[in-house]
């Protein structure tokens, strides 16, 4: 705790007073009763806490914290010249005086400032440490960097760059260069700004690394890397302006989408399969770089090293249909 000089209040009066030759004891003990009770002040002032430094992290993250931080500091400097200006003007004055009493009710009024100052201290310290205890948020999760929202989740978490596992909840923004997984029994889907929407199933893991879009014109470009998992897409204004411009990639190809809702799969051992309920895909296998086209109610499955079998309506009573 810090208790600077200039808030040590015998100092301001300067000397012990002596009975008023002018007021009764009685009479001034009453006035500075009266001072102190109208005021709401205690007797003498608290000590002053340092201001906790700010770490370079939690002053990028909150800069209400830096603000707060320079407001106190100033303040503090305020209440400095304060307190030497009534020490300066209160230390020859007479005693039993009309400019004693004066001195008083400032002094009592200064000491109310000077104690609301510290309670605004210890809670600005309590903010920082708060802050610096809080666990870091996922990097690039920030409105400027936000591409989509979370719309539903359960047993879904984002991946920094660092590796660190972060859990999701619905309302949590998503940013460019996301990557998300879910557990076993997990659901993930994000809206993004242009009203495309990715569902993740359980054992999932997608990577959103490009997306473009410009609200005004509807044009971008979406891309997005299914490792593993069951995934639906369902296609947004971005789709509907530049088709050519959303790719999905996977292991074994790319999915480019035309005003599409279709669900793929893609198992452990790197087998699965793409389902199209609407619109139309155009699958770019890896493995030969032929193309496969998909319409409405068809399916293909390919296997682990990239071998597409020819398309096939999807079965009834499956269970995947749509």
């Amino acid at each position: 705790m810090i208790v600077p000089a200039f808030f040590v209040w015998p100092r301001i009066m300067g000397r012990a007073h002596q009975p008023s030759r002018n007021l009764s004891n009685f009479t001034r003990m009453a006035v500075m009763a009266a001072a102190l009770v109208s005021l709401g002040a205690p007797a003498q002032a608290q000590q002053i806490p340092g201001l906790i430094e700010l770490p370079a992290s939690v002053a990028a993250a909150k800069p209400d914290l830096v603000a707060r931080r320079a407001a106190l500091v100033q303040e503090r400097a305020t209440l400095h010249g304060e307190d030497s200006s009534l020490g300066a003007r209160c230390r020859a004055v007479e005693e039993g005086s009309a400019a004693e009493v004066a001195c008083e009710q400032d002094k009592v009024a200064l000491l109310a400032s000077i104690n609301s100052h510290v309670q605004e201290s210890n809670e600005f310290n309590a903010a920082v440490q708060a802050a610096i205890a809080a666990p870091p948020r996922p990097a690039g999760i920030t409105p400027g960097a936000q591409i989509g929202t979370v719309a539903a989740c359960r047993g879904a978490f984002i991946i920094t760059p660092g590796g660190r596992q972060f859990p999701l909840q619905t309302g949590t923004p998503i940013p460019l260069n996301a990557h998300i997984t879910t557990d076993s029994t997990g659901r993930f889907q994000v809206l993004l700004l242009d009203e495309t929407v990715f569902t993740l199933g359980p054992n999932s893991d997608m990577v959103l690394d490009e997306y473009v879009y410009d609200p005004n014109t509807s044009a971008g470009k979406i891309s997005a890397n299914i490792a593993k998992g069951t995934f639906r897409f369902v296609s947004g204004k971005i789709t509907h302006k530049n088709p050519d411009n959303v790719k999905l990639k996977l292991a074994v190809g790319t999915i480019g989408v035309r005003g599409t809702d279709f669900e793929t799969n893609v198992s452990t051992d790197g087998s699965g399969y793409i389902k199209l309920f609407s619109g139309q895909v155009a699958i770019t296998e890896n493995k030969l770089g032929a193309l496969l086209l998909l319409s409405p109610g068809e399916m293909a499955k390919f296997t682990a090293d990239g071998t597409f079998s020819t398309p096939e309506p999807i079965p009834t009573g499956s269970g995947q249909e749509r």
